[in-house]
């Protein structure tokens, strides 16, 4: 019942913005190789949950052959333990020809 848009390329925080009558709600999806696998918030994802609270939704995805699982987390930072770690950055190119030779 929401009218769901793609904001994942727009570097917001968030990756959709689903609505609903008045209910705007932040999803941010991660793909997830295993159950229980661990995975990451950016600063920029952080700082957006923070922002929005109840109204921004974790959609942790698992898929194998057959299905696609969801886990929703409405509020991550209120209902899971994030640890702070520093990394490296790194340079993405996700826009090129490629010229098969």
């Amino acid at each position: 019942g929401y009218q769901a848009e793609d904001h994942s390329r727009r570097n917001l925080g968030y990756d959709i913005l689903a609505i609903k009558d008045e209910l705007e709600l932040f999803v941010e999806v991660k793909t997830l190789g295993y159950a229980g696998a661990p995975f990451a918030l950016t600063p920029n994802e952080e700082s957006t949950a923070r922002q929005y609270g109840e109204n921004y939704v974790m959609a942790l995805i698992l898929r194998n052959r057959e299905q696609t699982f969801v886990n929703v987390i409405r509020n991550p930072l209120g209902q899971l333990d994030f640890n702070k770690q520093c990394r490296q950055w790194v340079w993405e190119c996700s826009e090129y020809e490629f010229q098969a030779n």
